[in-house]
Formats: structure tokens, sequence, C-alpha cells
């Protein structure tokens, strides 16, 4: 299936999750395949339990545009996955859709096994409603992020994957890089980054001393690392992000401007030409066929005209010929 005959008809990228579920739902997609007018369903699911999953089932109930519920809800299952604390799986298979009418989708885990036969199910099918939705680091640090950029150096941690804002409640943690972490849990397993650390320095006022003591060159190079992590195509764009994108378009037009103010003349010039010539060309034939033709109608109006002496379109345009003439 290329991807040029894909048509993208509902997609979403956040995280979902539900009390006790052994896996998070990172992103759903429906779309069609263009050559068969088949749709599919893909869903990608993270496990976060300490034991390998082997295999899961889902539900995908079916809605149309009205979101009213189609019947007919498809149970898939995942096997022989191995999938580890953390892994992500389910992306890579394409599952049917038969109701051409189907435009949006919930997924439902019904249950999950592991390797050693032990089994968990969703008894009551609960949803997966809990969006574990987070913003990006920027957002919360602005001008600090580089200086947290080089604290995680210093402290052996790769900053590249902590581009969200970590999050903390009762009975879990988000990451920075966007993994779900249980309370008890001091590390996060993907990316090694502990709960310490990040509770700590995601706060500005923590980074404030340090931000103070730079000298004029490090704020230079801070801002050459800023403007690095700006170009980075994985940072979700927020309001500030959208006003430089903006004001960056504004420039580039307005250069083009100066560079093209010949062009740009020369044009309106030639558009004025045209113009005036259409309304000389428009005057000389109002002047000289229009207004005779008029002055002949209002003029012959007070005559008493018969049958045998009605003017005739041929006379009025004789008339309109003999006054040109002289």
């Amino acid at each position: 299936m290329q991807e040029q005959n894909i048509h993208i008809i509902e997609r979403q990228n956040n995280t979902f999750w539900f009390e006790n579920s052994p896996v998070t739902l990172r992103s759903v997609s429906l779309f069609k395949d263009l050559s068969t007018n088949q749709l599919f369903v893909t869903a990608t699911l993270q496990n976060v339990q300490a034991s390998e999953i082997y295999s899961a089932d889902i539900k995908i109930i079916c809605y149309d545009t009205m979101r009213n519920h189609l019947g007919n809800d498809i149970i898939y299952t995942y096997s022989q996955l191995f999938c580890k604390r953390g892994d992500l799986f389910g992306e890579a298979f394409k599952i049917k859709i038969p109701n051409k009418y189907t435009r949006f989708v919930d997924v439902v885990l019904i249950s999950t096994s592991n390797c050693h036969g032990a089994k968990w199910t969703n008894k009551s099918e609960q949803k997966f409603e809990t969006c574990l939705a987070q913003e990006n680091i920027y957002t919360a640090l602005g001008k600090y992020y580089p200086i947290f950029h080089d604290i995680c150096k210093e402290n052996g941690i790769n900053p590249e994957p902590l581009m969200l804002e970590p999050q903390f409640y009762d009975s879990y943690w988000l990451c920075a890089c966007g993994n779900l972490s249980w309370s008890f849990e001091d590390k996060c397993v993907c990316c090694h980054c502990s709960r310490q650390f990040l509770s700590k320095y995601i706060k500005p006022e923590n980074l404030e001393s340090r931000f103070q003591s730079m000298d004029k060159a490090e704020k230079r190079r801070y801002d050459e690392i800023m403007k690095d992590w700006l170009k980075s195509p994985v940072r979700a764009p927020d309001a500030r992000d959208i006003r430089r994108r903006n004001a960056g378009l504004r420039k580039q037009r307005n250069r083009w401007i100066m560079k093209n103010v010949a062009h740009i003349a020369g044009s309106i010039i030639v558009i004025i030409a045209i113009i005036a010539v259409l309304f000389i060309l428009g005057y000389l034939a109002y002047t000289n066929f229009i207004q005779p033709y008029i002055s002949e109608y209002q003029a012959g109006s007070t005559s008493v005209y018969t049958v045998d002496n009605i003017p005739t379109i041929s006379d009025h345009l004789r008339f309109s010929i003999q006054n040109h003439d002289l």
C-alpha cells in the first residue's frame, strides 16, 4: 500500500489510559486505500506493566459522521508480541473496517496475556478515557530551556527525547519523553531519567540563579541552542513559535517586494493603461453610435406613426450613418 494512495479520515496522537490498564493507547488512525476504497484502522499501544505482553485483544467500535453507532464491532487479536515494558505494538497491523460509512472509531482493550499465561481482562469494557496530553517543555521553561539542556548533559542524561513537560500524579507520573511510569518507580524505563531530577529542574525558579550568573558569551551560545531546538521537527509548536513563523513570512514578503518593486510598478502601469484604453474606446462608441440613436429616438418620439410610416432599424442606422458623415 503506497502512501500516495492513502487518505486519512481520522487521526489522534494523544496518549489515553484508564485506571489499572496494562497498556496505554498512543495513537489511532482511520484511513482509506484509494485504490480499493477499503477502510483500515491502525492502533498503537504501549506496554506499561512490568511483565511482557504476549497477546492482546481489542474491540473497534465504528461510528458514522453523526457519531451514531454502526454496530458489528470488530474484535482483533495481536498475538506473539513479546512486548516488554515501555515497548510499542500494533502500529504495523492494518485492521480492515467492513462498513464503508465509518468516520470515527473507538478502541477498547478487552484483555492481555503475558508469557506465563496470566490474563488480564477488562470486564466492564472500560474505554481509554484519561487523556495524558503534555505541553512541550519549551512552554514550561522558555528562556531557561538551554540551561536545562546543559544540566541534562552534565548529569549524563540525553536531552534529545525530553521534549514534553513532565507531570506528577498520585499513582503515576509522566516523563518528559512521554512515557507513563508508576509512582513507586524512580526512573523512566524508556529514557532512564529520574523523577527527582525532572521534578527539580522543570521549575524555572531553580534555574534562575544559573541564568543570572551567565556572561554574554554563554548567553550567545544559549541563543544558538535555542535556534537549533526551535528547528526540531518533533517539537510541537506553541503560540510563540507561530508568531515567530508569521514574522518570518512577513519579512520574506517584504524582501520579495523590495527586490521586485520595478516589476510591480510596471505591472500597475500596464493595468492602468489598459483601463484607460478601455475607457476611451467606450466613450468613442457612446458618442458616435449610441448617443445619435438616443437623440433620434427622443426627437421621433413626439411624431405620430401609422402602420405605413413606422421607422425600421435600417432607417435608424441610415440616419446614424448620415450624421456621422456630416
